[in-house]
């Protein structure tokens, strides 16, 4: 999550990020200021799924998935 003043009149109408979620800079700010590190960020209005090699990948993996692809 970051400001992304550059793509703003696209924002809520047409995918243009790889992944984050770009605001306009005064909402990005209202984000960084009533928000703590661990907040869940919950996307909707999409029928893409998380893929495990975009992002944060361990966080999208189910429990299941994720002791699948462990050492132990």
């Amino acid at each position: 999550m970051h400001a992304a003043p550059w793509s703003s009149g696209s924002q809520g109408v047409a995918n243009v990020s790889h992944g984050c979620v770009g605001m306009a800079t005064d909402d990005a700010r209202w984000v960084f200021e009533n928000s703590r590190r661990g907040d869940v960020v919950e996307v909707t209005g999409t029928d893409r799924q998380m893929t495990l090699e975009n992002g944060w990948g361990d966080w999208n993996a189910t429990p299941e998935a994720y002791a699948e692809g462990s050492a132990l």
